[in-house]
């Protein structure tokens, strides 16, 4: 896409790419949680004495802390950078170096999803397996 096309496509899709992936895991804690009353190994959550449920009980922390992540850093990050952009690209200079800023603090919010988010289905296999 030319750089000039960007600004506009990324104000249209930012907002409605945040809202979607906020609904998906909300929706995915929420079938978690209901995992909770349906499962017939839900006593051995309480007393962590399997892989199973460690595995389970790792996951489902690090799925809040990653929830957590997207609302309380990525989200504000991506809003502000929608902001500001349009004055960056205006040839305001401060403008400009707080847009490359907010965009390594948004690559480095994504390299942390990433990270725990490959550890949550570490811990969804080992507790499938074990």
């Amino acid at each position: 896409m030319p750089m000039p096309a960007r600004g506009p496509a990324l104000a249209a899709i930012a907002p409605r790419q945040v809202r979607y992936i906020l609904r998906v895991a909300e929706v995915t804690i929420a079938t978690g949680i209901l995992q909770l009353f349906v499962n017939p190994h839900n006593r051995e959550l309480l007393t962590l004495s399997t892989r199973w449920s460690i595995a389970i009980v790792a996951g489902a922390l690090l799925a809040f802390v990653l929830y957590g992540i997207v609302r309380g850093a990525a989200k504000p990050a991506i809003e502000r950078l929608l902001a500001v952009a349009p004055i960056a690209a205006g040839g305001d200079e401060a403008a400009a170096k707080q847009v490359g800023l907010l965009r390594e603090r948004i690559r480095k919010l994504g390299y942390v999803q990433m990270t725990i988010g490959i550890v949550i289905l570490a811990a969804m296999v080992t507790a499938r397996f074990s």
